[in-house]
């Protein structure tokens, strides 16, 4: 009997130790790959690494949905800038501290470009942006963004650079006016829901116009 039982032991003991090991080829260092699944989603991009497209709006008056935050060295926080009230294309958008920007003019045209990458045919809108310095500081040009959106949705309408359409630059000192065009292929239909963000600096909040453009 003791003869019986240590031979059965024996035999589940092997058994125990074979159902222990793995048919699977253990992987070895350098063996392993990695390929991206085809349901993986692509990494995102942005065009430029200063300006992000903004997943919410940025904590000033609407409406701003679309918009990008654009990040400069010593921007001060957003309820410590000089603000400007949202205005509509007719009338400008005043600071406390006395500085306007306004829209003095829109015109609508055709891109009549061609040539790789032209858009060309497609409506284009021209806005000629003012600012006038009533501030007792000088204001910093040099680093002026542009960006026009359209729809329920804000998309974002591409730009459009032609001759004679230059970026602000510079400096605007006190009791100075400098303007220049910007220009966007905008579809007309759209013309009624048009957003224009002008961000300048990091010291005031953007400049605001929306509503219908003529």
């Amino acid at each position: 009997m003791g003869k019986t039982l240590g031979a059965i032991s024996a035999l589940g003991l092997g058994l125990a130790l074979s159902g222990c090991t793995s048919s699977t080829p253990t992987a070895t260092p350098g063996s392993q790959s990695f390929e991206p699944s085809a349901s993986s989603p692509a990494p995102s991009r942005t065009a430029s690494p200063d300006v992000v497209p903004s997943s919410s709006p940025r904590p000033i008056p609407a409406p701003i949905t679309g918009s990008p935050i654009v990040n400069r060295p010593g921007e001060v926080p957003e309820d410590k800038k000089v603000p400007g009230s949202p205005s509509d294309f007719a009338h400008p958008v005043s600071y406390t501290d006395g500085l306007k920007v306004e829209v003095v003019k829109t015109e609508q045209g055709r891109i009549t470009d061609t040539g790789v990458g032209a858009l060309t045919g497609q409506p284009v809108t021209t806005f000629t942006l003012k600012f006038v310095n009533g501030s007792n500081k000088s204001i910093d040009l040099n680093e002026v963004v542009v960006t026009a959106t359209y729809g329920a949705t804000y998309l974002h309408a591409p730009p459009i650079y032609t001759n004679g359409l230059n970026d602000f630059a510079g400096a605007i000192a006190p009791g100075e006016t400098k303007q220049t065009a910007y220009a966007f292929s905008i579809p007309l239909p759209h013309l009624s829901k048009t957003t224009l963000w002008v961000d300048f600096d990091g010291l005031h909040t953007a400049a605001i116009f929306s509503g219908r453009v003529k």
